[in-house]
């Protein structure tokens, strides 16, 4: 969706900054494209750029949390049941509700249960412009 939103809004005329972790979709032509592959570097790349926006889309949620502890090798089987360690992800919507100055901010709402009710909610706790 993010893709397709920069595509639109590149088509109506407007300067875009596409951050996106890893697909396989074609990058928009003519988008600023900043390419991150963990919620830390969309973290970082997303407030290196926040103050220059006039409005920010933010159309698909990061993990909430990330494995703790990363292994780059193969963790080998032992005799025991092995548990993770996760760790929070900064809310990067909720950070860019607190930082905004005059950026409209707009995010989304996917919820299985009372929709309209969480959005309404997630429009106040995150102080969005608008949520879709």
């Amino acid at each position: 969706m993010g893709y397709a939103l920069a595509e639109a809004a590149k088509t109506l005329g407007a300067n875009v900054i596409l951050v996106s972790g890893p697909t396989n979709l074609e990058r928009p032509k003519e988008v600023e494209f900043i390419p991150v592959k963990s919620a830390i570097e969309m973290y970082e790349a997303v407030f290196s750029k926040f103050e220059e926006v006039d409005i920010a889309i933010a159309c698909a949620a990061v993990a909430d949390y990330r494995i703790k502890e990363y292994s780059t090798s193969k963790i080998k089987k032992s005799d025991g049941d092995l548990t993770f360690e996760l760790s929070r992800n900064p809310d990067i919507l909720m950070e860019m509700g607190v930082r905004k100055i005059n950026q409209h901010l707009i995010g989304f709402a996917a919820e299985s249960n009372d929709l309209v009710e969480n959005a309404i909610k997630k429009l106040d706790k995150k102080n969005l412009n608008l949520i879709v």
